[in-house]
């Protein structure tokens, strides 16, 4: 048993620690890097041909917005609803008003 916990001690150590790495060349890597890039790229980028500008249509007038600004009173008169009240106002102070609108 004893054996056996060494054993298990002795590779939970040896996995913890992992051993050494190798560092990646960093110079290695970038040369790579740029020569990859260089070989991607065309040679010579030839000139394309930009298309002929065609004649733009006249710009349009736009609509004034209308304006809903009441100016006098038949306008004021069209815009007011009036609401006609039947029936009977309760009030919890004062209880049923028979006279009064509600």
């Amino acid at each position: 048993m004893k054996v056996l916990t060494g054993l298990a001690l002795l590779l939970a150590l040896l996995a913890g620690c992992g051993g050494q790495q190798a560092t990646p060349d960093v110079d290695a890597t970038v040369a790579a890097a740029v020569a990859q890039t260089a070989a991607a790229q065309p040679a010579a980028a030839q000139p394309t041909n930009t298309p002929v500008p065609t004649d733009t249509p006249a710009p349009t007038a736009t609509p004034e917005p209308v304006s809903m600004a009441i100016t006098s009173l038949d306008d004021l008169e069209k815009a007011v609803v009036q609401i006609e009240a039947q029936g009977t106002f309760i009030d919890p102070e004062e209880g049923i008003q028979y006279d009064s609108a509600g």
